[in-house]
């Protein structure tokens, strides 16, 4: 599946348009249906961020080997949106911008993230064998 993402970086991309759409969209609303359910928030958080991270460096990074460059503008990426995810909270009646909630964002992509790339190492690492 990762390389056909990496071959075919528009599906990646695609992915990645249509969950940033998803969380501007749970975003918008004024309340969300299920959130009394303990931790259920901050479940929601770290899995679209962690989808949102491991479809971001696919979409930069394609078939091109890796470099930093590409994580770190991945990461700037994701910080700067899960920031406009909270500062579009902020004005929106019964929600609020929360810090919190940023940390697990930040976290869920730097899972996504991480395992990407340890999958893309033990894919070369099997390829170089």
């Amino acid at each position: 599946m990762i390389r056909l993402l990496e071959k075919k970086t528009w599906l990646s991309l695609i992915f990645l348009i249509l969950i940033a759409i998803e969380i501007f969209w749970f975003s918008s609303l004024k309340s969300v249906p299920g959130i009394k359910i303990p931790l259920l928030a901050e479940a929601y958080h770290f899995i679209v961020f962690f989808l949102f991270g491991f479809f971001l460096i696919i979409s930069i990074k394609g078939k091109r080997n890796m470099k930093n460059k590409y994580f770190f503008l991945a990461l700037t990426i994701s910080i700067l949106y899960a920031l406009s995810d909270e500062f579009h909270q902020f004005f929106i009646p019964n929600r609020t911008a929360s810090i919190w909630d940023f940390l697990v964002d930040m976290f869920g992509v730097c899972v996504g993230m991480f395992i990407y790339l340890t999958t893309l190492k033990n894919k070369n690492t099997i390829q170089s064998s």
